[in-house]
């Protein structure tokens, strides 16, 4: 939803694990976006490749673990998508910090499990960060037809 409704330059999404990527590059491929990846598991060099690829705008987004966030020069970045939230503040200031120290223009969108709730609170708070808060749509408000797509891809109809 947020990708379809999202106008971007270069997106940044960050996950927390390795197995992490496949589902988002799942999402992102079946929307039919210009992607590539990068994790613990990519070579030196495919990581330099990669974000001098990214920063030349030969695709639009990079879907990474934390092993860039302290590494990325990119100053086309418009949006970071945390897709998980990091477990260590640091961290979270790390994805964001490197990002826009270039401009004072890059929106963050935290996907924020209720179980992710306090944490994250405590994260804004110790950095004094400005935030405003959006409720995702639930199943009722999507557009039909993006509904049958996620029905076919799951296998069965939503109950209601």
């Amino acid at each position: 939803h947020i990708l379809n409704h999202l106008q971007f330059g270069l997106l940044l999404i960050f996950v927390n694990r390795v197995e992490h990527i496949k589902q988002v590059e799942a999402v992102v491929k079946y929307l039919g976006f210009e992607f590539k990846s990068l994790s613990s598991k990519s070579s030196e060099f495919e990581r330099k490749r990669t974000l001098q690829e990214f920063k030349n705008q030969e695709f639009d987004i990079l879907i990474a673990t934390d092993v860039i966030s302290r590494g990325i020069d990119v100053p086309q970045i418009s949006h970071i998508i945390n897709y998980s939230i990091p477990q260590d503040h640091t961290k979270y200031v790390h994805r964001i910090g490197r990002a826009t120290r270039y401009t004072n223009k890059v929106t963050t969108i935290n996907l924020i499990s209720v179980d992710d709730i306090d944490k994250f609170k405590q994260v804004l708070q110790s950095y004094k960060i400005k935030y405003s808060v959006k409720q995702t749509p639930n199943l009722d408000e999507l557009p039909k037809s993006i509904l049958k797509k996620i029905e076919s891809k799951v296998g069965h109809k939503k109950k209601r």
